[in-house]
């Protein structure tokens, strides 16, 4: 069984460093540099990074791929990117790095773990209403991805890295050897930063009806106040997984990036790295990666019909809307279900998380039991 390339068609270019002594070495030279703090945006881009989830990336883009990416969604040799990949920190702080400096990198939150060496390459000032009106088409600061950006004011440091920390979380190596093993050669990605819903489970089944397998990869990294908490999804996920789907057909994993809710040019970015993965299909539905009413409803499958064939190997699965109709007593499409709107139980992460939070019945055409009582107990220890 062959499995799809990795997006640009070259190696995986994972940049943890795999020899442990090397990494402890690596470490301990760390501790005598600078001392650089990121944001949870750029740290989730980091582990991304790290992983090779990101290949070709070997590190944060410099201006001229930043300005390519913002403008073609190319990097400036040609190859497809949607979203820059970017590492900002207070001009204060970068008025203190040299070009061609090797600095650590840290989490202000674990200021004495380094994270990474970056060998900057580039310092960079942006406009960042620019910015967001590309990659999220709009600059409205209410827009948690643009309120997110504008909030990271400062200069880009550019450069290739060395990722210093380690993760238990799936590589796309590490995924690719699962598939091969499980003998798939087409495999479905599911993205999600919800927990599972009837809607999801049905839109996931469909998938494998197409594909050897189903992927199924949730968001660990940042997300808005009012998400629900990534490791909870997971659990709930993962009950979901052992009650509803056919064994030996479905693998759950998460992955460190934060949620940037970019609407078309996140989809994009999804699909991208999914093909890293070795995903050849990827599922996209209503509202995919979007936030309130800033895109419509099929935008993130529309992007997919606008950019160049060539763009990425991986397929889409685009989905209609789907719900429970009770006329035809099942999950359906909107597609195909010839019943009235006042038959049908509309689903949505959006109302899923309302009701948690209101501590209302959620029966069981919305989401399954097991589901709802992993929830309920979670938000309420929580």
């Amino acid at each position: 069984m062959t499995l799809i390339q990795p997006h640009g068609n070259i190696d995986l270019q994972p940049r943890f460093i795999a020899d442990l002594h090397t990494r402890d070495l690596e470490i301990i030279r760390a501790k005598t540099l600078k001392q650089i703090p990121i944001t949870p945006m750029a740290l989730g881009d980091l582990m991304m990074l790290g992983m090779g989830a990101f290949s070709p990336l070997t590190g944060f883009m410099g201006r001229d791929d930043w300005h390519s990416v913002c403008t073609d969604m190319t990097l400036v040799n040609k190859i497809f990117w949607p979203i820059p990949i970017t590492c900002t920190v207070a001009a204060e702080i970068a008025d203190t790095i040299s070009i061609n400096e090797e600095i650590c990198l840290i989490d202000p939150q674990h200021p004495d773990t380094p994270l990474a060496i970056l060998k900057v390459s580039e310092k960079y000032q942006i406009d960042k209403t620019a910015e967001c009106q590309a990659i999220f088409a709009t600059a409205d600061p209410k827009h948690p991805g643009v309120q997110q950006q504008m909030q990271n004011s400062g200069v880009n440091l550019a450069g290739a890295v060395q990722v210093l920390a380690t993760t238990d979380l799936l590589t796309p190596l590490q995924a690719r050897e699962k598939f091969t093993q499980a003998g798939w050669s087409t495999i479905a990605a599911f993205q999600t930063r919800n927990p599972m819903h009837r809607s999801h489970e049905f839109i996931a089944k469909f998938a494998l009806q197409l594909c050897d397998g189903l992927f199924i990869h949730s968001i660990l990294g940042a997300v808005k106040a009012d998400d629900i908490p990534p490791a909870l999804c997971s659990q709930a996920i993962t009950a979901l997984i052992d009650s509803y789907f056919p064994k030996n057909k479905v693998i759950q994993a998460g992955y460190p990036m934060a949620m940037r809710y970019a609407g078309p040019r996140e989809a994009l970015l999804h699909a991208l790295f999914r093909q890293n993965y070795g995903c050849s299909h990827i599922l996209i539905g209503r509202d995919h990666a979007g936030v309130g009413d800033y895109y419509d409803h099929y935008a993130a499958q529309e992007i997919f019909s606008q950019i160049p064939a060539d763009s990425m190997a991986i397929q889409t699965i685009k989905v209609a809307e789907s719900f429970w109709c009770d006329r035809c007593e099942q999950m359906t499409f909107a597609t195909s279900c010839p019943h009235g709107a006042h038959y049908h139980t509309k689903i949505s992460g959006t109302e899923l998380r309302r009701k948690l939070k209101e501590n209302l019945e959620i029966s069981n055409h919305f989401s399954r039991r097991e589901v709802v009582q992993i929830l309920q107990q979670g938000i309420k220890v929580a």
